[in-house]
């Protein structure tokens, strides 16, 4: 009887642990076909993704508790009811919304240092980088808000700070172009 409820939960435990969306070819696509990813090179990368309410989808990219070796990439992808007007728009509620974002994300500690506007792949962008500590590391949180008409997607990237210990970026203006974080973002397609 033991051997049998031991199987159970572990039949419960991988069925809650599997990937739902697939990678192939180094290129995570979500479940849905709604859009795709480059997967990070990370040695020996942890892939997890989900669904959060009817208007959420994530995946995940690190080292899992090993994030500071690598950094930890991650696409945040929401479904709007209608798409903004004006790129305006679109720019004013970001630079409002991303703030919150990493705070109710990671910390409290985390402090936006700056925000500027681009273009991804011809899609008005946002991106904040803020600072602060996750997992008693010192850190910069980089997100790039993207876009897609009545979908929005949000590249992530939390990466410690350069120092004795750390392979990270030595300041916040050099950021997001560190490692992968530029090709990642720019490689979020939508299908």
């Amino acid at each position: 009887m033991r051997s049998i409820i031991m199987l159970m939960l572990l039949s419960c435990l991988s069925a809650c642990t599997t990937l739902q969306g697939r990678v192939q070819d180094a290129v995570y696509t979500s479940p849905d076909g709604e859009f795709s990813v480059m997967v990070p090179p990370i040695l020996d990368v942890e892939t997890t993704d989900g669904v959060v309410g009817p208007a959420k989808r994530f995946v995940d990219f690190s080292m899992g508790p090993y994030w500071t070796a690598e950094g930890a990439y991650s696409v945040e992808w929401y479904k709007l009811d209608k798409p903004y007007v004006t790129d305006a728009d679109f720019v004013k509620d970001t630079r409002e919304l991303l703030p919150s974002l990493v705070t109710h994300s990671l910390n409290q500690s985390f402090k936006p240092l700056r925000t500027e506007e681009l273009q991804v792949n011809g899609h008005v962008a946002v991106r904040l980088v803020a600072q602060g500590v996750s997992d008693h590391t010192d850190a910069y949180w980089i997100a790039t808000s993207i876009d897609f008409g009545d979908r929005i997607a949000v590249a992530l990237l939390l990466v410690p700070v350069k120092s004795d210990r750390d392979n990270g970026p030595v300041d916040a203006a050099s950021a997001p172009a560190w490692g992968f974080y530029p090709a990642f973002t720019a490689s979020i397609t939508r299908h």
